[in-house]
């Protein structure tokens, strides 16, 4: 009975030890070039730009957000470090003062860049010819990057600057 309940015991460790789960991530997909290069469509861009003045000693604040749709954007990475966006669509723009629409416009926009990029995976970060983006999502099928930049003017005025991109894997 003694020699059963060890065997028990020393199997029942065994089998705990075998199903424990690895702490490496190995699970996880990589941010690196290898595994970014591809074909990407764009599916989603939003941008939004808070400017905060003061004019005659009243706070102004404006507010433009632009969403793109209708998109017929390609993207592709290659993993030497270089990418490609080309296409057309859509944006449409929101202007807001002090809460109220003063104006909307919609326009076609038209890319195409050829350019360069280089990972700081550790940070999970993509540099796009110089512009950082942080990568919210990726993984075999998505890319999701965003950028936010406030700039303080010696006035006292704010900018701040976001923009966020989704690309699915073709």
């Amino acid at each position: 009975m003694k020699a059963t309940k060890c065997l028990l015991i020393f199997i029942s460790i065994l089998t705990l030890a075998s199903c424990k789960k690895d702490d490496g991530g190995e699970d996880e997909f990589a941010l690196n070039n290898e595994n970014l290069s591809g074909n990407y469509e764009l599916i989603f861009l939003q941008t939004v730009t808070v400017e905060t003045t003061e004019i005659n000693g009243l706070q102004v604040v404006s507010t433009i957000t632009s969403v793109g749709d209708t998109f017929q954007v390609d993207y592709f990475f290659t993993n030497n470090g270089e990418y490609t966006a080309a296409g057309l669509f859509r944006i449409l723009t929101t202007t807001v003062v002090n809460g109220e629409q003063t104006m909307e416009d919609a326009m076609i926009q038209d890319i195409d860049i050829d350019g360069n990029y280089t990972i700081t995976s550790s940070s999970s970060l993509l540099v796009l010819d110089g512009v950082t983006f942080e990568v919210t999502l990726f993984n075999e099928n998505q890319l999701r990057i965003t950028r936010t930049e406030i700039d303080t003017f010696p006035n006292g005025d704010t900018v701040e600057f976001s923009e966020e991109l989704r690309l699915i894997r073709q």
